[in-house]
């Protein structure tokens, strides 16, 4: 069974119906778009809000998820939106034409949910680095 799942049971078999049981989200935000810019290495990552059916409670925000693809051994680096209302975040600085990995995540008090799919995304290059 869904870890998720049975927490949920768990957390609603011992609190009083009417009370609110909160929990991580059960679903990830869907629509991930991932845009390059032409000149700069920045990423727009854009996505729908998660309707509060799956929050499992108040929801906090976003954790915006992304890795150089280009490097195999490369780590997830990632970062917490401020709002719950936030629906798009810019990735900046990062490395010129390498291709990014990208994902996002609701999160409440609880932690954070499942994953988005992930979407992919070279990044631009300054005219500076065509030179030759």
């Amino acid at each position: 069974m869904n870890p998720i799942v049975t927490q949920l049971k768990q957390c609603h078999s011992k609190i009083p119906s009417r009370a609110l049981c909160v929990s991580v989200p059960s679903r990830a935000p869907n629509g991930l778009q991932v845009t390059s810019f032409e000149f700069t290495s920045d990423l727009l990552v854009k996505w729908n809000p998660l309707s509060q059916q799956y929050a499992n409670g108040k929801l906090l925000g976003y954790t915006i998820y992304y890795r150089d693809h280009n490097i195999v051994w490369s780590t997830y680096k990632s970062f917490n939106t401020s709002s719950p209302f936030s629906t798009q975040a810019t990735l900046k600085f990062l490395t010129p034409a390498h291709e990014y990995v990208v994902a996002v995540a609701a999160f409440t008090s609880k932690g954070v949910g499942p994953r988005s799919a992930h979407k992919y995304a070279i990044t631009g290059m300054f005219w500076n680095d065509c030179l030759f």
